[in-house]
């Protein structure tokens, strides 16, 4: 499944694409494992959102980082991926509805 959302390139709105994987039994215990880790503690906050991203797309760790290679900032990757969690989550709200 595809997913949308926006964010802010050199201060323009951008529209990116994601494609979400269907979540085998362990991706979905670890990504829960992690909810549930952010629900109830506030360190490793951006750790547990870039992991979450990279569950539900199954992007490899060479993909993230080439992912942050390709960003113009660290920044900008951060933004990136806090975006993309959103509309994951948004995503995977939706389905359950």
């Amino acid at each position: 499944m595809k997913i949308e959302y926006e964010v802010s390139v050199n201060n323009k709105k951008v529209t990116k694409t994601l494609e979400l994987i269907e979540l085998g039994w362990r991706d979905f215990c670890k990504s829960t494992d992690i909810a549930v880790q952010m629900a109830s503690s506030p360190d490793s906050q951006f750790s547990n959102v870039a992991l979450m991203v990279q569950i539900y797309t199954g992007k490899s760790e060479d993909d993230m980082l080439n992912w942050l290679n390709l960003s113009n900032s660290k920044a900008e990757f951060i933004d990136d991926v806090s975006a993309a969690f959103k509309a994951i989550m948004a995503s995977q709200d939706s389905k359950k509805k």
